[in-house]
This record gives structure tokens, C-alpha cells and sequence, in this order.
């Protein structure tokens, strides 16, 4: 495994983020969580080979603001369905978060729990970050919406249900996204 953190590209990236803004949703730096990383998950692993993760956002700014100090710390909340199901996954591939990269496909903070962002905002956000995070890496889409920017443009990808989609059981999410990751990982290397 191997984090990129400290590489050039990597600090591009960042600084790519960090210029990209949209009038009405707050940047990692307005809710308090600025810091040497595309997305705070960066916090708790990085990793330069294999596939890439990519889920529809991070958070709502409330939520950025409430749990302010774990996110500054691991970078994720562990209770929410998402990261519990990324953690099972995890768990039965053997593997950790330092394993994986994830990232987004809008990387500001939208004003309200699930609130639906505009595909013009989603793909312009793509387009400044992601979009160079991801490079030649294949994608394991996480739900619809990361799917459906995979698609528009043109990225090889593995679609898996959003890990925090209602309806179906933890242990099924898991089962699947770690399907997902290997069958990426082949198609990776």
C-alpha cells in the first residue's frame, strides 16, 4: 500500500479542492475542517494502488459542524450506516481503511442532510477534483449517483448500492461492496 499524500499529484489535487467553490454550499475550510486532504476520509487512509471508492458526497455542513472533532480525528463518523458497512466490508476482505481511496463526486458540504445537488454542480466539481484524483484507477461506484457520473464521463466502473441506502441489511451491503472491491481490484491491476 502506499499513500499519496505526500506526493506532488497529491498536493494538487488538494489544492484543487481548495480553489473549487459554488455559491451556497460551504468548503471544508467554512465548517472547520480544512487540512492537507481532498476529503477528510484522507485522514485514515490513502492509498495509492487499486481501486478507487467513490460515494455521491461527504457530509451536510450541520452535520461537519457536529461532529467536527471525530471527523478531525479519523475523518469519518463511526456510527453512520455508511462507514459501518464500509467497515464490514473491510473486515471481510481482510483489509483497512488505510487499503482504500475514497473520494467523491462533489467535494463541498451541502446545506442539509440528504439534499440533492445539481448534476451541473456534481459534474463541475467532478470535473476540478475527482476527475484527477481518480486518474486511470477503476471505480467502484457507490450508488446512483456515483454511478451515474462514472457513465457521463466515460469511467470504467463497478456499480455497488450506496452503503447507506435504506432497505437492505448491513450484511448484504458489505457482502456486495466487497465483491465490488475485489472484482475492481482485478480490474485494476
Amino acid at each position: 500500500m502506499n499513500d499519496l499524500r505526500s506526493t506532488l499529484h497529491y498536493r494538487a489535487c488538494v489544492e484543487r479542492r481548495r480553489q473549487f467553490s459554488l455559491s451556497g454550499y460551504p468548503s471544508f475550510a467554512d465548517v472547520g475542517l480544512e487540512g492537507e486532504w481532498t476529503t477528510p476520509y484522507h485522514i485514515s487512509g490513502c492509498s495509492g494502488f487499486g481501486p478507487v471508492l467513490l460515494s455521491y458526497n461527504y457530509l451536510d455542513a450541520p452535520s461537519a459542524i457536529a461532529y467536527r472533532d471525530e471527523l478531525l480525528k479519523h475523518g469519518f463518523i463511526a456510527t453512520m450506516p455508511f462507514n459501518r458497512v464500509l467497515n464490514m466490508a473491510l473486515l471481510r476482505l481482510k483489509r483497512s481503511r488505510r487499503d482504500l481511496y475514497l473520494t467523491h463526486t462533489f467535494h463541498l458540504l451541502p446545506q442539509t442532510r440528504s439534499q440533492t445537488i445539481p448534476t451541473t454542480a456534481i459534474d463541475a466539481s467532478f470535473e476540478a477534483v475527482a476527475r484527477y484524483e481518480i486518474g486511470s484507477r477503476h471505480v467502484v461506484a457507490l450508488g446512483k449517483a456515483a454511478a451515474r457520473v462514472c457513465r457521463r464521463h466515460g469511467l470504467p466502473h463497478t456499480p455497488v448500492t450506496h452503503l447507506s441506502a435504506r432497505g437492505v441489511g448491513f450484511e448484504k451491503k458489505a457482502e456486495w461492496l466487497a465483491e465490488a472491491i475485489r472484482v475492481a481490484e482485478q480490474r485494476t491491476t
